[in-house]
C-alpha cells in the first residue's frame, strides 16, 4: 500500500504527548506478558496502516491486521475507525474482548502544505466495567487541540 498520510502525535492542551506516553506504557506492559505484547504490536500495526488510508475511507473502515508475536501469527478483523460526536474527531478502535481490553485513540485529519495528517491526541484502554470512562473527556480535549492546530498549523505540523 502507498503511504498517503502522515500519522503524528500532537501534544494536548496541557503540553503532554499522551499518545506517545500510552505507547510507552504498552511497551512496559509488553515486557511482562504476552497479552501486552500482542496489544502493543496491533496498536503499532494499526498506526502504520492508518497512513495508507484516505480521509474519505475513515468512516467505519473494516480491515484485517496481522502480527507475529513470539513465533505465532495473529490475525484480527477490526472496525478500525469511528467518527465521533464532535466532527472531525475520529477514534481508532482495537477491540480485545478476550483480554477484557478495548484500545481507543482519538485523532483528527487535517491538511498542511498539501499533505494529509492524522493528528493523534489521546489514547487509552477501556475495560468492561470501568470506574470512570474517559471517552467524553478525550473527545473534548482532541477537539480543543484540533481548533488550535486549525488556527496555527505550522506550530504543530512544520516539524513532522
Amino acid at each position: 500500500m502507498e503511504k498517503i498520510a502522515h500519522v503524528v502525535s500532537i501534544k494536548d492542551s496541557y503540553g503532554n504527548e499522551q499518545v506517545e506516553q500510552f505507547r510507552t506504557d504498552l511497551i512496559s506492559e509488553a515486557k511482562y506478558n504476552e497479552k501486552g505484547l500482542i496489544k502493543l504490536k496491533f496498536f503499532l500495526r494499526a498506526l502504520n496502516y492508518t497512513q495508507n488510508i484516505g480521509k474519505n475511507q475513515l468512516h467505519l473502515h473494516e480491515t484485517t491486521l496481522s502480527i507475529t508475536s513470539q513465533g505465532t501469527e495473529y490475525e484480527k478483523t477490526f472496525t478500525l475507525f469511528k467518527a465521533l460526536r464532535k466532527q472531525p474527531i475520529y477514534e481508532l478502535r482495537l477491540n480485545f474482548p478476550e483480554y477484557g481490553s478495548w484500545i481507543r485513540a482519538t485523532f483528527f485529519p487535517t491538511y498542511y502544505e498539501g499533505q494529509l495528517y492524522y493528528c493523534f491526541v489521546k489514547a487509552f484502554t477501556k475495560t468492561k466495567k470501568p470506574e470512570y470512562d474517559p471517552t467524553d473527556t478525550m473527545i473534548d480535549e482532541t477537539y480543543r487541540v484540533y481548533q488550535q492546530v486549525r488556527s496555527n498549523p505550522e506550530a504543530y505540523l512544520s516539524e513532522s
